[in-house]
This record gives C-alpha cells, sequence and structure tokens, in this order.
C-alpha cells in the first residue's frame, strides 16, 4: 500500500460515520430521499455558501498554493441563475487551517463534496429540470 491509499483509506475509515450522519440530516436528506423541492435546493445552497465562506476564510496564505476548484463561485452562480439571494455569513470561529494535515482533511472534505455532487446532480436533473453547469 502506497503512502496516498494509506491516507485516503485513513481518511474514509475516520470518517465514514460522519459521511453517513449526511445522509439522514434533515436540511440534506431530501437529496438522498429523491425527493426536494425548489426551496429546500435554495436552503442548501445557503446552507454550503456560509460553510464554505467560513473555512476558506479560516485559510492562511500556507494552505492557498494548489490549485482546486473554487467551490464559492459556484455557489453563487447557482444562487444568480435560480435567483435565490446570496445568505448574510456570520462571523465564526471556525478553526484555522494552517498545517498541511488540516489542509489535506479540508481538501478530503471539499473535493469529496463535488464528487458527491455528481450523483446530487442527478436527483436534481430528475426532481427540478436541472441540467449540469
Amino acid at each position: 500500500m502506497t503512502p496516498t491509499s494509506t491516507l485516503l483509506e485513513s481518511l474514509r475509515t475516520e470518517t465514514d460515520n460522519l459521511h453517513e450522519a449526511l445522509h439522514v440530516h434533515p436540511l440534506l436528506e431530501p437529496l438522498h430521499r429523491g425527493a426536494i423541492t425548489r426551496a429546500q435546493y435554495g436552503r442548501i445552497l445557503n446552507a454550503f455558501y456560509i460553510a464554505y465562506s467560513a473555512m476558506e476564510g479560516s485559510r492562511t496564505a500556507a494552505t492557498t498554493r494548489f490549485e482546486e476548484t473554487d467551490v464559492l463561485s459556484l455557489i453563487e452562480a447557482d444562487h444568480k441563475i435560480h435567483e435565490f439571494e446570496l445568505p448574510f455569513v456570520p462571523r465564526t470561529n471556525y478553526p484555522a487551517i494552517e498545517s498541511f494535515s488540516a489542509l489535506m482533511g479540508y481538501l478530503y472534505v471539499k473535493e469529496g463534496s463535488g464528487l458527491g455532487g455528481q450523483v446530487i446532480s442527478k436527483h436534481l436533473a430528475r426532481e427540478l429540470g436541472l441540467e449540469a453547469g
């Protein structure tokens, strides 16, 4: 096993219960049930915008040197396309992402949510008639 596969397996194992809990979270459950309204989709976008704003705002200069998906811009574009107002983002005490290990944990979640979004987009296409992009 390579160090990369060991790290990936460790991250999967350590976060599996948290990942499974998302499937039944009241906000996200309609996505997994396969029945979602436009209003529910708007609330999910708002929650993701607030969360990613906090997380991205907690990154230090040392953790911004990687090329990665600009999630906030994508969420902002969805808000604009669907004519949802961007939510107020309260100040938070989100822990600083300043070490390599904290960054790897964050990127694992961030990039994993992007992969999950590809699956979710199929539900949104079916339920709300939304198209990718």
